[in-house]
C-alpha cells in the first residue's frame, strides 16, 4: 500500500513537472453510456476506452471521438472541449439508455437475431447493452419452427425470456381422383399420381389449409 502511493505521488509529481516544462496542460475526464467506447483525440487514437482520464492536453480547444460498437452496429460522436491549464475538463456522453436481455430456450443452442441482425452470442445467453425500447427477437434452430417476438427493454433492467421450441408438425393426406391416374403436385414439385395415393410427412398446416383431405375431389 505504501509503495503505490509513493507510486502515484511520483506519477503526480512528473505530470506537474511535464507542464511545467512545456506547454500549459490540462485534463480531460471522459466517461460514457455506456462505458467501453475507444477514445480519439483530435483525430488520433489514444489507445484508451471509457471511462478514461487523458492527461497533458495542452490548453485550448481539442476534439474528442468517442466510438462504440454496440448490437446495431456503430456509434460515433465527436465533441469539442476546453481545456484550461492546471484543471480537469470532464465529458460525459450518452450514447442511448440501455438494459439487459437474458434469453433461454428449450433445447438450447438457437441462433440469436436481433432486430435482424444476427448476435455472436447462441441460448443461453445474456445481452447486456441493449438500447431501450422496442426490438424485433427471432430465435432460430434447425429442425425447429422459428420464434419470433417483439420485446420492450427497460432502463437499466434485465428482460427474462424463457422459449420452448417447437418441432414442425407433420401429418398424411390421402387423395382421391376421378379419373385415376391424375398427376398430384406439392408445394409446385411432382410427388406421384393418384389412384389412392397417400402423401406422408405433410406439414400440419398445409393439410389444413388445402381443403382437400379427407374427401374426395374432381380434378
Amino acid at each position: 500500500m505504501y509503495k503505490m502511493l509513493i507510486y502515484v505521488i511520483m506519477i503526480i509529481t512528473l505530470g506537474v513537472l511535464a507542464c511545467q516544462m512545456q506547454e500549459p496542460c490540462g485534463a480531460v475526464e471522459i466517461m460514457s453510456t455506456p462505458q467501453g467506447a475507444c477514445v480519439t483525440l483530435d483525430g488520433d487514437s489514444t489507445g484508451k476506452k471509457t471511462y478514461c482520464a487523458l492527461g497533458l492536453v495542452p490548453v485550448g480547444e481539442h476534439t474528442v471521438g468517442l466510438a462504440m460498437e454496440a448490437h446495431h452496429g456503430l456509434y460515433q460522436l465527436d465533441t469539442v472541449v476546453t481545456v484550461e491549464e492546471g484543471e480537469i475538463t470532464t465529458l460525459d456522453v450518452v450514447f442511448f439508455l440501455t438494459g439487459s436481455l437474458s434469453i433461454s430456450s428449450v433445447p438450447s443452442g438457437a441462433d440469436v437475431y436481433l432486430d435482424g441482425d444476427l448476435i455472436a452470442e447462441k441460448t443461453d445467453c445474456i445481452l447486456p447493452d441493449v438500447p431501450a425500447g422496442e426490438h424485433d427477437l427471432v430465435l432460430s434452430l434447425s429442425g425447429y419452427e422459428d420464434w419470433d417476438t417483439t420485446i420492450t427493454i427497460a432502463e437499466s433492467k434485465t428482460t427474462l425470456l424463457n422459449v420452448t421450441l417447437i418441432s414442425p408438425t407433420t401429418g398424411s393426406c390421402a387423395v382421391n381422383s376421378i379419373p385415376f391416374g391424375t398427376h398430384l403436385y406439392l408445394g409446385g414439385n411432382w410427388i406421384g399420381k393418384t389412384t389412392r395415393f397417400v402423401v406422408n410427412n405433410m406439414p400440419a398446416a398445409a393439410i389444413r389449409e388445402s381443403g382437400y383431405c379427407g374427401g374426395k375431389n374432381v380434378f
